[in-house]
């Protein structure tokens, strides 16, 4: 139900209303651009939704909303918080996310808010928020993600029921040692800010912290005590370029989500097998030539990547790894002659990232892999495509852009769920008619081949939303069908394919073909529309 600001006003005097619980007037159209003074005598409403409107201020008769639990102010251009907020003393709910408290910031008296257990000021640009925050005794979540705050105040110290705390992409250059009294803590975000040392004794009592995440910092190393944090399930270090080696594994065998993407190590440690529960990992981006067989323990693993590492050999216990469903080793310089015969064992892989390598056809295992759904070995030196592609029925997605191929195998047409093909960037010649059996083809890229003609069993493929076909030397389809675009095209190729069958076909052209399309310009411009 939309109300406009007088509707508002004369709602809220109603007894009906006085007497709601929950009011949601979220998202109005139009925006509520200013709440009326009547507010005040919503006196039993606990829960107010007042979510992705324009409200700039909030009057102080909000303080009579005596009874008020949760207030959700998230997406409005609030510039101000009045201070009679903290008449409501039942809030345990508040959430300021997304509106512009820079102008005026928070005042300190919300510290007064006892009952406050989950506080949320992401995106506001706060330089900063008030100290008295820490007289929140049982505040449990707190979000200041996308500010620009410079500090954590030491007297937040005393917030000791805290379990989530989230300040990513602030400014933040150091952290109070004082908050190792944050010994409920389970989740920390603070990736992207500045910091350059993790103080040794927040590792030592944050004891029940099982998500830290710390990338996009200039970290310079972690302390020994990161050891102590053995109840770590998830441990993101990406990009922390300084680090230049890894985390005490042997000591986080918890661990089952760890990325140490771009943090400058030059080898992964044998340790890397103690993290026997790890279900995704992420390596890449650091140059070290090869993996340790010890990666073969970590049977658990369901998503591995080891994207951009410069990888020359894949070792043979990588075929351990049989829960693997997503297996990323794009970038690297692999050959079919270093890449084992193992790699057949992953039969639950549905996807698979091969691209930007060295092989010039595809492993024979391929055709073992029979889950896959996404396959990539775009960037390669591909020359042929194996007929073992055609095991490979449920795929969706098969990049194959930028090889040296000239021939694509009739075998093809087995890959009937195939709904996003690339073949762009090839020297391909001519393709098998058996690609008008692709029936759910949505987006097909040929484009920067030689083709001079298109398949007429492509007329039929009416799925496809995007076939792109620039760069080549089209006869069939005539370039006016192609300047008018995919359906255009698809129309050309069903309405001539009898006629094309039939005749006899000069300079891969139908004899009669310039003065056909010049008379039937316009009708295949309305098939392009």
């Amino acid at each position: 139900e939309m109300f406009s600001k007088k509707t508002l006003d004369q709602k809220f005097t109603e007894s009906k209303w006085k007497k709601k619980e929950v009011i949601d007037l979220s998202n109005q159209k139009p925006k509520i651009d200013k709440l009326p003074t009547t507010i005040g005598g919503l006196k039993k409403c606990k829960v107010f939704n007042l979510e992705d409107n324009r409200i700039a201020k909030l009057p102080e008769e909000i303080g009579k909303m005596w009874e008020l639990e949760e207030l959700r102010m998230s997406n409005n251009t609030l510039q101000t918080i009045p201070t009679s907020i903290t008449d409501c003393e039942m809030i345990n709910y508040l959430d300021l996310s997304h509106n512009k408290l820079f102008f005026g910031g928070l005042p300190p008296e919300i510290g007064m808010l006892k009952n406050l257990r989950d506080l949320n000021l992401e995106d506001n640009e706060l330089e900063m928020v008030p100290s008295e925050i820490g007289q929140c005794a049982h505040l449990q979540k707190m979000n200041l993600s996308n500010n620009k705050l410079h500090i954590i105040p030491r007297e937040w110290c005393a917030l000791k029921e805290l379990e989530e705390f989230r300040c990513s992409k602030n400014i933040i250059a150091a952290l109070p040692i004082d908050l190792k009294e944050w010994t409920s803590l389970k989740v920390c975000d603070l990736r992207a800010n500045k910091l350059k040392i993790f103080p040794p004794e927040l590792c030592v009592s944050w004891k029940l912290c099982h998500t830290l995440l710390l990338s996009a910092n200039p970290l310079q190393e972690l302390p020994q005590h990161f050891a102590y944090l053995q109840s770590l399930v998830k441990c993101d270090l990406a990009y922390c370029t300084g680090l230049k080696k890894c985390p005490l594994l042997q000591y986080l065998k918890n661990l089952t989500d760890l990325t140490i993407k771009a943090i400058d190590i030059k080898e992964l440690p044998r340790e890397i097998g103690y993290c026997q529960q790890l279900i995704k990992f992420d390596v890449s981006k650091n140059i070290m030539f090869e993996l340790p067989t010890e990666i073969g323990y970590l049977q658990k693993m369901t998503h591995f990547s080891a994207n951009g590492c410069e990888l020359k050999v894949i070792p043979a216990e990588i075929g351990f790894l049989t829960c693997l469903q997503s297996l990323d080793l794009g970038s690297n310089r692999l050959s079919l002659e270093f890449l084992p015969q193992e790699i057949g064992n992953l039969t639950g892989l549905t996807r698979l990232d091969l691209s930007h390598n060295e092989f010039v056809s595809l492993p024979p295992e391929i055709k073992l892999l029979t889950e896959l759904t996404d396959l990539s070995f775009a960037n390669n030196q591909l020359i042929v495509l194996n007929d073992e592609i055609a095991e490979c029925t449920k795929l969706t997605k098969l990049n194959l852009s930028n090889n040296k191929l000239q021939t694509i195998p009739p075998c093809i047409v087995t890959l009937h769920e195939l709904q996003n093909f690339n073949l762009g960037t090839n020297e391909i010649q001519q393709l098998p008619e058996e690609v008008g059996g692709l029936v759910n083809l949505s987006k097909f890229d040929v484009s920067h081949n030689v083709l001079s003609k298109l398949p007429w069993s492509m007329g039929y493929l009416v799925q496809i939303e995007v076939l792109d076909v620039n760069d080549n030397n089209l006869v069939i389809p005539p370039r006016s069908a192609v300047n008018m675009g995919t359906p255009a095209m698809l129309k050309w190729l069903r309405d001539h394919e009898k006629e094309g069958k039939n005749q006899r076909v000069t300079g891969f052209g139908l004899k009669t073909h310039n003065d056909a399309t010049k008379a039937s310009h316009s009708k295949y411009a309305a098939a392009g529309k």
